[in-house]
């Protein structure tokens, strides 16, 4: 994954997933850099829309493989 921002574009790798009350937690590189990206409860909605489409477009990948051979 990469970030884009007024100073460049940068790779944004996670280290880690943490579940912490209230939320989840990334630890991550952006760059050179370690972050943090935190979800709150507040955030489940959005988290729900990206986690079904990384799911969906995996699956269309899948099955796109399986019509090719």
């Amino acid at each position: 994954m990469q970030v884009r921002s007024p100073v460049g574009t940068f790779p944004l790798k996670v280290r880690r997933v943490r579940l912490q009350r209230g939320g989840v937690s990334l630890d991550t590189t952006l760059g050179a850099w370690a972050s943090e990206v935190r979800f709150g409860r507040s955030d489940v909605g959005l988290l729900s829309v990206a986690v079904g489409a990384l799911m969906l477009s995996f699956l269309a990948g899948r099955a796109s493989v399986r019509r090719s051979r």
